[in-house]
Parts: C-alpha cells; structure tokens; sequence
C-alpha cells in the first residue's frame, strides 16, 4: 500500500497515520518508500458490532519492480481496546509492529507486514487477504470510531463498506483528506443503512474516512 513520491511530489507518509514511530517501523519490517507495488483494487470493510469490530482488507496489487517479497497494511486501534488477526487459508501470517498512541485520544497504530511466498516480478500480480478483530470496545470509543483507508496513488478501484450489525446509525459521512492536508478536502452524505458501501474508481489520493454517529 506504499507508492514513491510522484512527479507531483507526493509525499507516500502523507496518506499514512501522523506518528513519529512510522517510518522506523516500516525500516524495522525491511519495508522502504519506494514505489513497490500499484494497488488495483483495495476493498475495505468494517463490521460493527456491540463491544467489536471487525476489519477485513483485501488487496489485488500489481508489482512495479522486481523482488518485491512483502504487502504492508496499516490499521487504527482503539487505545483501550484488544486485537486479534484472524488467520485465513493459504495467507502467511504477517510480522506486527504496535505503536503506542501520538498524542492523548489518538488511537494505536499496527504496521502488518505479510511475506509472499516469492518474490515477484514486474507486472505480477499478488493477492492479499487480512481480518483483524478488535473487541473490548466501549460504547464511547466505538461512537468515535471511523473505517480510514490510505489510498495511495494509482489505486484502481476503492471500495469501503461498513456493516452495523444491530442499531444502525443516525448519520454516515464520507470524507477525503488530501495528502498534506489535515482537515477534510470533500464531504459527502450517505445513506445510515444497515450496510454502507462506497465505490470509487481512479479515486483522489489521500485518506478516505467513513464516519457515522448514533
């Protein structure tokens, strides 16, 4: 999910979590910023449930240079609450990196690192499957609680889906931020369904966020 500077000058930290700990993580894991792969498709879904989310991210990723041998994906986890990864068939189990919250009321930060079995060649393909769940989540941490997708640039097709699995919401909000900036760029109103889902094409690079209040 990482891209290089592009001839824009982008910035790839720029759709990532504001947090010191982030690249010497990523350096720690042997993930650098180079331009290793463009996401074709990142689906993104989030089930709500009383005292638990679950997140599930699928990847289709497209090599841009040869050895690539590792997918990193990043998730936001309530300051109070547990995780889990759950292990699916035929995924390795990804190397972990937990970064304590920034700042008072910033959630904790996993930097997930999966190996694939080979490495890859350019314009191969790669398939990434990840679900984490997180439980111990209070009501008020839950409120507050937001599915935020780095979308770096050259992803294909964005879908964000979430899921209320008993009361539904009063509101759900779709939000981009910009990459260097830190208050939203565009805003759009949804439907407060049972079942939120969002679907962009060539969308803008940054952080998509779906909010949603009771």
């Amino acid at each position: 999910m990482l891209a290089t500077v592009s001839p824009s000058g982008w910035d790839p930290l720029a759709v990532l979590p504001e947090h010191p700990g982030i690249q010497p993580a990523l350096a720690s894991l042997g993930v650098g910023l180079e331009r290793d792969v463009a996401v074709q498709v990142l689906r993104d879904r989030l089930v709500v449930a009383p005292g638990r989310l679950a997140r599930r991210v699928f990847q289709l990723v497209r090599a841009e240079r040869a050895g690539v041998d590792r997918l990193v994906i990043v998730h936001e986890v309530p300051r109070e609450a547990q995780w889990e990864l759950v292990e699916l068939a035929d995924i390795p189990r990804p190397e972990v990196v937990e970064l304590e919250p920034a700042s008072p009321g910033a959630p904790r930060i996993l930097l997930t690192c999966t190996g694939l079995d080979a490495a890859l060649a350019p314009g191969e393909f790669a398939i990434l499957h990840q679900q984490l769940v997180i439980t111990e989540v209070s009501r008020t941490a839950q409120a507050g609680c937001e599915l935020v997708t780095p979308r770096p640039d050259g992803t294909h097709q964005l879908i964000q889906e979430v899921a209320f699995e008993q009361q539904l919401p009063a509101w759900v909000r779709h939000s981009h931020i910009a990459p260097g900036d830190q208050e939203a760029s565009s805003t759009q109103e949804l439907s407060p369904t049972a079942e939120v889902q969002r679907i962009q094409h060539d969308a803008p690079a940054g952080r998509h966020v779906l909010a949603w209040g009771w």
